[in-house]
Protein backbone atom coordinates (compact mmCIF):
# COMPACT_ATOMS: atom_id res chain seq x y z
CA UNK A 1 0.00 0.00 0.00
CA UNK A 2 1.29 3.49 -0.99
CA UNK A 3 1.18 6.35 1.35
CA UNK A 4 0.35 9.53 -0.20
CA UNK A 5 2.83 12.46 -0.41
CA UNK A 6 3.02 15.13 2.67
CA UNK A 7 1.11 17.74 1.69
CA UNK A 8 2.78 21.11 0.26
CA UNK A 9 2.71 24.30 2.40
CA UNK A 10 3.40 27.34 1.10
CA UNK A 11 4.42 29.83 4.24
CA UNK A 12 3.44 33.59 3.18
CA UNK A 13 5.46 36.28 5.52
CA UNK A 14 6.74 39.78 5.45
CA UNK A 15 10.99 40.26 5.43
CA UNK A 16 10.59 41.07 9.07
CA UNK A 17 9.37 38.01 10.19
CA UNK A 18 12.12 36.08 8.29
CA UNK A 19 13.69 34.58 10.98
CA UNK A 20 10.12 33.11 12.26
CA UNK A 21 9.59 31.62 8.61
CA UNK A 22 12.58 30.12 8.45
CA UNK A 23 12.65 28.21 12.04
CA UNK A 24 9.05 27.04 10.81
CA UNK A 25 10.59 25.60 7.60
CA UNK A 26 12.58 23.62 9.36
CA UNK A 27 10.12 22.21 11.45
CA UNK A 28 7.68 21.69 9.10
CA UNK A 29 9.69 19.62 7.05
CA UNK A 30 11.29 17.70 10.10
CA UNK A 31 7.87 16.75 10.23
CA UNK A 32 7.40 15.39 7.12
CA UNK A 33 5.98 18.20 4.93
CA UNK A 34 7.57 19.70 1.82
CA UNK A 35 7.40 23.45 2.07
CA UNK A 36 7.72 26.46 -0.54
CA UNK A 37 9.19 28.96 0.57
CA UNK A 38 10.58 32.23 -1.54
CA UNK A 39 14.02 32.23 -0.06
CA UNK A 40 14.28 28.13 -1.18
CA UNK A 41 12.06 27.73 -4.30
CA UNK A 42 12.64 31.18 -6.40
CA UNK A 43 15.63 30.10 -8.32
CA UNK A 44 17.83 33.71 -9.41
CA UNK A 45 17.10 32.91 -13.44
CA UNK A 46 13.40 33.08 -12.53
CA UNK A 47 10.52 35.52 -13.21
CA UNK A 48 9.57 36.08 -8.82
CA UNK A 49 5.77 36.60 -9.56
CA UNK A 50 5.84 33.31 -12.04
CA UNK A 51 7.41 31.36 -9.52
CA UNK A 52 5.16 32.30 -6.19
CA UNK A 53 2.12 31.63 -9.01
CA UNK A 54 3.40 28.51 -9.20
CA UNK A 55 3.88 27.57 -5.60
CA UNK A 56 0.70 28.93 -4.61
CA UNK A 57 -1.08 26.32 -7.76
CA UNK A 58 1.22 23.40 -6.03
CA UNK A 59 0.57 24.65 -2.33
CA UNK A 60 -2.29 22.27 -0.77
CA UNK A 61 -2.34 24.43 2.19
CA UNK A 62 -0.99 27.95 3.46
CA UNK A 63 0.39 28.98 6.32
CA UNK A 64 0.03 32.84 6.84
CA UNK A 65 2.77 34.92 9.47
CA UNK A 66 0.12 37.56 10.43
CA UNK A 67 2.16 40.97 12.03
CA UNK A 68 1.66 44.40 11.44
CA UNK A 69 3.58 44.65 8.65
CA UNK A 70 2.38 41.36 6.95
CA UNK A 71 -1.48 42.75 7.14
CA UNK A 72 0.07 45.85 5.31
CA UNK A 73 1.87 43.92 2.13
CA UNK A 74 0.21 43.93 -1.25
CA UNK A 75 2.35 40.31 -1.63
CA UNK A 76 1.13 38.94 1.24
CA UNK A 77 -2.20 39.96 0.28
CA UNK A 78 -2.04 38.76 -2.81
CA UNK A 79 -1.00 35.31 -1.81
CA UNK A 80 -3.84 34.82 0.67
CA UNK A 81 -6.33 36.26 -0.89
CA UNK A 82 -5.52 33.60 -3.81
CA UNK A 83 -5.95 30.68 -1.25
CA UNK A 84 -9.55 32.26 0.12
CA UNK A 85 -10.39 32.43 -2.95
CA UNK A 86 -9.68 28.82 -4.20
CA UNK A 87 -11.24 27.87 -0.98
CA UNK A 88 -7.97 25.92 -0.04
CA UNK A 89 -6.64 25.53 3.88
CA UNK A 90 -5.30 28.49 5.55
CA UNK A 91 -3.75 28.39 8.70
CA UNK A 92 -3.31 31.57 10.50
CA UNK A 93 -0.11 32.10 12.84
CA UNK A 94 -0.81 35.52 14.72
CA UNK A 95 2.88 36.18 15.69
CA UNK A 96 2.84 39.77 16.30
CA UNK A 97 -0.58 41.50 17.89
CA UNK A 98 -2.64 42.93 14.47
CA UNK A 99 -5.75 43.52 13.45
CA UNK A 100 -6.25 40.96 10.28
CA UNK A 101 -8.79 41.74 7.81
CA UNK A 102 -12.14 41.38 7.68
CA UNK A 103 -11.86 38.38 5.55
CA UNK A 104 -9.74 36.67 8.18
CA UNK A 105 -12.05 37.51 10.90
CA UNK A 106 -13.85 33.74 10.26
CA UNK A 107 -10.25 31.91 10.52
CA UNK A 108 -9.21 30.63 13.81
CA UNK A 109 -5.47 31.53 14.77
CA UNK A 110 -2.74 30.12 16.76
CA UNK A 111 -1.22 32.72 18.69
CA UNK A 112 2.22 32.36 17.91
CA UNK A 113 5.09 31.97 20.24
CA UNK A 114 8.09 30.04 18.44
CA UNK A 115 9.24 29.23 21.88
CA UNK A 116 6.74 27.10 23.03
CA UNK A 117 6.86 23.47 20.89
CA UNK A 118 3.24 23.09 21.53
CA UNK A 119 2.74 26.12 19.18
CA UNK A 120 4.66 23.54 17.04
CA UNK A 121 2.54 20.46 17.57
CA UNK A 122 -0.89 22.21 17.70
CA UNK A 123 -0.15 23.75 13.76
CA UNK A 124 1.31 20.18 12.48
CA UNK A 125 -2.11 18.38 13.98
CA UNK A 126 -3.80 21.20 12.05
CA UNK A 127 -2.13 20.90 8.88
CA UNK A 128 -2.01 17.04 8.96
CA UNK A 129 -6.09 16.97 9.68
CA UNK A 130 -6.59 19.62 6.80
CA UNK A 131 -9.05 21.94 8.97
CA UNK A 132 -8.92 25.75 9.14
CA UNK A 133 -10.51 25.73 5.45
CA UNK A 134 -13.85 27.46 5.06
CA UNK A 135 -16.73 25.39 3.71
CA UNK A 136 -16.45 24.15 -0.05
CA UNK A 137 -18.29 25.66 -2.56
CA UNK A 138 -21.74 23.88 -3.87
CA UNK A 139 -24.00 24.45 -6.93
CA UNK A 140 -26.08 26.99 -4.86
CA UNK A 141 -23.70 29.28 -4.87
CA UNK A 142 -23.03 29.60 -7.76
CA UNK A 143 -26.18 30.03 -9.60
CA UNK A 144 -25.70 33.77 -10.59
CA UNK A 145 -23.54 33.80 -13.67
CA UNK A 146 -26.48 31.83 -15.46
CA UNK A 147 -29.00 33.92 -13.81
CA UNK A 148 -27.66 36.68 -15.43
CA UNK A 149 -26.97 35.12 -18.70
CA UNK A 150 -30.54 34.65 -18.66
CA UNK A 151 -31.46 37.86 -17.26
CA UNK A 152 -29.33 39.36 -20.12
CA UNK A 153 -30.68 37.80 -23.22
CA UNK A 154 -34.23 38.44 -21.63
CA UNK A 155 -33.86 41.75 -21.18
CA UNK A 156 -32.05 42.28 -24.89
CA UNK A 157 -35.39 40.66 -26.73
CA UNK A 158 -38.25 42.54 -25.07
CA UNK A 159 -39.12 45.66 -26.49
CA UNK A 160 -38.76 49.06 -24.51
CA UNK A 161 -39.22 52.55 -24.80
CA UNK A 162 -36.46 54.69 -25.81
CA UNK A 163 -36.91 57.34 -23.52
CA UNK A 164 -36.97 55.45 -20.18
CA UNK A 165 -36.47 51.90 -20.97
CA UNK A 166 -39.38 50.49 -19.31
CA UNK A 167 -41.40 47.66 -21.13
CA UNK A 168 -42.98 48.75 -24.33
CA UNK A 169 -46.27 47.82 -22.94
CA UNK A 170 -47.14 50.06 -20.40
CA UNK A 171 -46.56 53.80 -20.54
CA UNK A 172 -43.80 55.16 -18.70
CA UNK A 173 -43.55 58.04 -16.13
CA UNK A 174 -42.77 60.59 -18.64
CA UNK A 175 -45.91 59.98 -20.83
CA UNK A 176 -43.47 58.94 -23.86
CA UNK A 177 -44.95 55.12 -24.11
CA UNK A 178 -45.81 53.54 -26.76
CA UNK A 179 -47.65 55.98 -28.42
CA UNK A 180 -45.28 58.90 -28.71
CA UNK A 181 -43.18 56.77 -30.62
CA UNK A 182 -45.73 56.23 -33.03
CA UNK A 183 -46.22 60.32 -33.38
CA UNK A 184 -45.86 61.85 -36.49
CA UNK A 185 -42.43 64.31 -36.07
CA UNK A 186 -43.42 68.00 -35.89
CA UNK A 187 -44.34 70.01 -38.75
CA UNK A 188 -42.71 73.66 -38.55
CA UNK A 189 -44.85 76.52 -37.96
CA UNK A 190 -45.90 78.27 -41.58
CA UNK A 191 -43.92 81.37 -42.12
CA UNK A 192 -45.30 84.82 -42.99
CA UNK A 193 -45.13 86.08 -46.40
CA UNK A 194 -44.54 89.85 -47.07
Amino acid sequence: MTSSPAPMIFISYQRQSQAVALELNQRLQAAGFRVWQDIFSIRHTERWSQSIQAGLEAAERLVLLMTPRSMQSHEVFNEWFYFYNKRKPLHCLMVEPCEPPYQLLPYQYILWTADKPHDYDRLIAELRAGRASPPPRTSKRRWWPCQMRFCCRLALTRKRCKRCWRPAKRACKTGAGRKADQRPAAQSPPQDEQ
